[in-house]
């Protein structure tokens, strides 16, 4: 999907949920018991990320205006974050990243979030690995996975 073509389905949900077409219970109660115990348990780490990709698309609200919410200034990471403020509010990229690194750490996988530079303003994806693939988890978007080459007489 194209950014323009995502941008394009973020306005239509906006205008659906402004206009009262999507009813805030999809949000609020019906999900909110459903997110808080991710049911994701695949020891396969692309399997895993597809399972919480699919998860969070259940409950994603892209939220700019909560940029610096549960974020601390002063130590440049973010505080306890409270899940249920998000689930119902909205995020935005590090907070999704952030997610994504969280479960699989409790998972046992490595997991890193990570902020790219793109002025105007950046961006944050959560890298997450096993001993032998790394994967990039972007907001919903699709889980990019790259096996590992571990020949070690393999020439670069």
């Amino acid at each position: 999907m194209g950014f323009l073509e995502y941008i394009g389905w973020i306005i239509f949900i906006v205008s659906l949920i402004s206009l009262g077409w999507m009813s805030n219970t999809l949000y609020k109660e019906d999900l909110v018991s459903a997110i808080n115990q991710v049911n994701c348990n695949d020891t396969n780490l692309e399997n895993y990320l597809n399972c919480l990709r699919n998860d969070l698309d259940k409950w994603y609200i892209y939220n700019v205006s909560n940029l610096y919410l549960f974020w601390n200034n002063e130590t440049g990471e973010p505080d306890k974050i409270n899940w249920d403020t998000i689930k119902e509010q909205g995020g935005v990229c590090w907070h999704f990243a952030e997610w994504y690194r969280i479960n699989s750490k409790e998972k046992g996988f490595y997991a890193k979030r990570v902020f790219i530079e793109m002025p105007p303003s950046d961006h944050s994806i959560a890298i997450i690995s096993d001993n032998s693939t790394y994967c990039i988890a972007d907001q919903t978007f699709k889980i990019k996975c790259n096996k590992l080459n571990t020949n070690q007489n393999a020439n670069n």
